[in-house]
């Protein structure tokens, strides 16, 4: 977080921009302390000792893939990055001639869509097998 001006303390009635810089993989969603809401920069009027915290969440990355040619997968939404506490809905599509015999990687389970709260990387594989009649 920076601040304009820079001062190490003001005088009442001094007007200060704060401006919110997330670092690499976070995303600034908002003020707490003594401002609310998620404008930024936004400006503070000192008329007393304030506290202010920018809050800043991680983005996760989800990376699916399908094993063989057996079928594929959908992600909805289907994004680059996921902001923390979201949820994605993986689904395992078999190919005529196939069918899902479940997921590996960060998950071991057949459920089929799968809702995934993103708290982390998340790597999956959908696995099909020929089926023979």
């Amino acid at each position: 977080m920076s601040r304009d001006p820079d001062l190490p303390s003001y005088g009442p009635g001094t007007k200060v921009t704060l401006s919110a810089q997330a670092q690499s993989g976070y995303v600034f969603t908002g003020w707490s302390g003594a401002l609310s809401g998620s404008t930024n920069p936004i400006e503070i009027i000192m008329d007393e000792n304030k506290i202010v915290v920018a809050v800043f969440w991680p983005l996760w990355t989800l990376t699916v893939s399908a094993s063989g040619p057996g079928g594929q997968v959908t992600r909805t939404p289907d994004l680059d990055q996921y902001l923390h506490g979201s949820e994605v809905l993986v689904r395992a599509e078999p190919q005529a001639g196939y069918v899902f015999t479940g997921w590996s990687g960060d998950t071991n389970t057949t459920v089929n869509p799968l809702a995934l709260v993103m708290n982390r990387h998340w790597t999956v594989q959908a696995n099909f097998q020929r089926v023979f009649y």
